[in-house]
């Protein structure tokens, strides 16, 4: 009884003193590391008391601005693979909201319309005036279409990025995370055991790169900014259902899935109904994975600079 008493108590303590010291260690990792972070791929803005990290680069009579999806753990590392072709012909615009990249952790909850006017005041403080070409990513094609339908003399025109559609909101999609799966991460960040989660798609960044993406990461992974995002899906997918679709000329690239995934077929209807709203739309379907400007970033350039020859 004793040899099992002494096992039982050796299996429970031992995650916990594991955990402990992976703790200590990721603590050490990260104070190593600092150096890393301390210069924002960017630069910084001041707005309602927290840090929002946005980079410029480039010039042209286009301004590109680059909309991450959701829970993309830096937008400015995750589109340079597509900028990078880019800005020697047009201003590129990547803002990196907060929760992401090397912006602050917001304290308070934030929604998508939240974000939309986080954009509009950062472009503002920076000198930057529109109409723009909005490139998003995933969800945030859907903060693009709340920017036309609000305020459509912003927005010259809107290059979707295999985009999540308003009727893809209830939930199914894109499920919110329960307070379970919360601390799951938050204690795998703080182990540092999420460490190990090589960056998927990025094979254009450089050592340096990952390694700040890999930081970067322990920091952001599904904190509260990103959560209260995962919360506020119903409600931007209402609202952009609410409003007309948007008609300013647009092209949407959509990752060609599996066809045994039901709702496949629906994915590209959306897609192709959004285009035809557009009074000059375009939808193309591309052979891979959902981070389509990490995969088929040339053919995306080129298309783009054919949409601006049009405008």
């Amino acid at each position: 009884m004793n040899l099992i008493l002494k096992a039982v108590i050796g299996i429970l303590l031992f995650p916990v003193a594991a955990f402990a010291v992976g703790t200590v260690v990721n603590t050490c990792v990260r104070i190593k590391n600092k150096s890393l972070l301390r210069k924002p791929l960017g630069q910084f803005l001041q707005i309602d008391g927290h840090t929002m990290n946005v980079l410029v680069k480039g010039q042209g009579s286009h301004t590109l601005v680059f909309l991450s999806g959701l829970g993309t753990t830096s937008p400015v590392l995750d589109f340079k693979a597509l900028y990078s072709r880019l800005e020697d012909e047009f201003r590129i615009v990547v803002p990196e909201k907060f929760g992401y990249g090397f912006s602050d952790i917001a304290k308070t909850p934030r929604s998508f319309a939240d974000n939309v006017e986080l954009y509009r005041r950062c472009l503002s403080m920076l000198g930057i005036k529109g109409p723009y070409i909005l490139c998003a990513h995933s969800i945030s094609g859907l903060e693009a279409m709340l920017w036309a339908q609000r305020y459509p003399q912003e927005v010259e025109a809107i290059v979707g990025l295999d985009t999540t559609p308003a009727d893809f909101t209830d939930g199914k999609t894109e499920k919110t995370p329960g307070p379970w799966r919360v601390m799951q991460i938050k204690a795998l960040n703080l182990c540092g055991l999420s460490r190990f989660a090589k960056p998927k798609c990025l094979p254009h960044l450089t050592e340096e790169e990952k390694r700040v993406i890999q930081e970067l990461s322990v920091r952001n992974n599904l904190n509260n900014s990103i959560v209260s995002e995962f919360r506020d899906i119903p409600n931007i997918g209402e609202t952009v259902r609410s409003g007309a679709l948007p008609t300013q000329p647009c092209i949407h690239f959509i990752a060609q899935r599996d066809p045994s995934i039901t709702w496949t077929e629906q994915w590209r209807e959306c897609h192709q109904e959004y285009a035809d709203a557009s009074a000059d739309g375009k939808l193309i379907q591309l052979n891979c994975g959902h981070y389509v400007h990490n995969f088929e970033h040339r053919k995306i350039a080129e298309e783009i600079r054919e949409l601006s020859k049009r405008l």
